[in-house]
């Protein structure tokens, strides 16, 4: 028994030796995945088309909006009649309905956009990433933000300049 427990550890010792000269052989890396995403050609172009989508609906919702205080106005008005009072407030509770749509549409559109952007950026990512730790022999590249526990890494090691201008081939 102790010779068989004897030969276990230098097993062990042998093993845990060799494992310890192979890790410091891996050659590492961080990217900042946020800034990378943002910064690429396609990520800019996420975000204008964000953007205007953005500028799109705030314009619909604006127009909506001064519709809306405008019949609020003619409401005040001491000279509309009843009938006129009872058909200005049923255009009120429609253009609402309109807002209330609007806003649930523009938010679940962007929405959309967001996620499909995201996606095809961290694939594109991904893919940049594959490609420069195979060209230069890395051979692992790790996420760098205090989310993912790195809050802290040697600007040597940063990659993001290089997986950006990946991305942007």
């Amino acid at each position: 028994m102790k010779k068989v427990i004897f030969g276990l550890l230098v097993f062990l010792l042998a093993l845990s030796g060799s494992f310890a000269k192979d890790i410091r052989n891996v050659k590492i890396a961080v990217v900042d995945v946020q800034k990378a995403m943002l910064e690429s050609k396609e990520g800019k172009k996420a975000k204008k088309e964000m953007e205007q989508k953005i500028s799109y609906y705030k314009k619909q919702i604006d127009n909506l909006q001064k519709k809306y205080e405008e019949i609020d106005k003619q409401l005040q008005s001491p000279v509309l009649s009843e009938a006129g009072k009872k058909k200005k407030l049923e255009e009120k509770k429609k253009i609402e309905e309109k807002l209330r749509n609007l806003q649930l549409q523009a938010a679940q559109e962007l929405n959309k956009m967001k996620i499909e952007a995201e996606k095809k950026l961290v694939e594109k990512l991904k893919k940049a990433a594959e490609r420069y730790a195979k060209r230069h022999g890395i051979d692992i590249i790790l996420a760098k933000s205090p989310m993912a526990g790195i809050v802290y890494a040697n600007p040597t090691i940063d990659i993001t300049e290089q997986i950006i201008k990946e991305m942007n081939k």
